[in-house]
């Protein structure tokens, strides 16, 4: 029942696009993986419980994509990868891009994204996610079981007061915290907040807010050197986040493809992806806000999702200033030669 004048619509959510070999989803209350297959050919598909524990010995089933592109697997009780191999021996790894979490969203693996080379991304090895706010006992059991070493919090000192990250304390796990972007400073952000209170869709223009933003944070260029730091040392998986695991998150997702060789317009489709993975969690705060507390819907959807204007904001920047990506990683992040064939050596297959 509506208590406030504000009007509320759904949105529909949008499709999942991301150029890779094989998807694998599934959700919270299935009892299934939905398999697709983007390569042509006769797959044989195995089970295992991490890359390297791989069940050679017992094929899960024979694929062949040409008759049909989507299979559906039965969901093991911890998260599961997969081996499919080809009758000329080419293998491919995946998993399940999502981590579902209950008091978590958009927490998703950064592995088999491919890059100009044809290599992909390893699996298991980088994560992103929003902020880790009150997990449940099965949320940090999930966190145990990737066997995550550090957590990189790029939010700002007012934001990690609010909400501190909670992660599990009997497991050697190493938090750093690397605010990111000057443009989204705790004065800002509660200005901002006042300000959405009284904004109309014709006195407010989010979209030019979060462009402004996003070329903030390419000036956050000690923040990205230290945790390609913190990449080079390869204690084991990385987590980095914010408290949308969007913006800040999406941007230092984008600088660490780059730096991988991942194709732009393929980073794009993955910084996009949160639209897909945010979608029930933006719905009920656009619901809640517009129906409870009046704010107008279109003002907060400009702030909730992302578009490809925010991201393409900081490569503008970046290439105006630097000529592009890969200067501005060797000359203002300060990657060398060396270090960039060290971390496609760690993160590339």
């Amino acid at each position: 029942m509506m208590t406030a004048c504000g009007k509320y619509d759904a949105e529909q959510k949008p499709a999942y696009e991301l150029t890779e070999p094989v998807t694998i989803q599934t959700d919270q209350n299935s009892a299934e993986y939905i398999v697709q297959i983007h390569q042509p050919g006769q797959w044989t598909l195995y089970h295992g419980t991490s890359p390297q524990l791989i069940n050679w010995q017992s094929p899960i089933t024979t694929i062949d994509s040409h008759k049909q592109k989507t299979y559906f697997i039965p969901k093991q009780p911890n998260r599961s990868f997969f081996a499919l191999i080809n009758t000329e021996q080419d293998t491919i790894l995946a998993s399940n891009r999502e981590l579902i979490l209950d008091e978590a969203v958009n927490f998703r693996d950064l592995g088999g994204i491919p890059t100009k080379t044809g290599q992909l991304t390893q699996w298991g090895k980088i994560y992103r996610s929003a902020e880790l706010k009150d997990l449940s006992t099965d949320d940090l059991q999930q966190i145990r079981e990737i066997q995550l070493k550090t957590i990189v919090d790029l939010r700002t000192n007012g934001e990690i007061e609010n909400a501190p990250d909670t992660y599990p304390q009997d497991v050697d796990i190493q938090w750093k915290h690397l605010g990111l972007g000057s443009s989204l400073d705790d004065k800002q952000m509660d200005s901002l907040k006042q300000i959405m209170k009284d904004a109309t869709p014709e006195n407010f223009n989010g979209d030019s807010f979060m462009e402004d933003a996003n070329r903030g944070f390419v000036d956050s260029s000690a923040e990205i050197k230290s945790i390609f730091d913190i990449l080079l040392q390869n204690e084991g998986p990385l987590l980095f986040h914010c408290t949308a695991g969007k913006d800040r998150t999406g941007f230092t997702s984008a600088m660490i493809l780059s730096a991988l060789g991942v194709e732009k317009d393929v980073i794009m489709q993955e910084y996009l992806l949160s639209n897909y993975y945010r979608h029930e969690h933006n719905e009920a705060t656009v619901e809640k806000a517009a129906k409870y507390f009046g704010i107008n819907q279109e003002v907060l959807r400009q702030l909730m999702g992302v578009k490809a204007q925010y991201l393409e904001a900081a490569f503008v920047k970046i290439e105006t200033e630097y000529g592009d990506v890969n200067r501005y990683l060797s000359d203002e992040v300060g990657l060398t030669t060396d270090n960039i064939n060290q971390l496609k050596s760690m993160y590339l297959q």
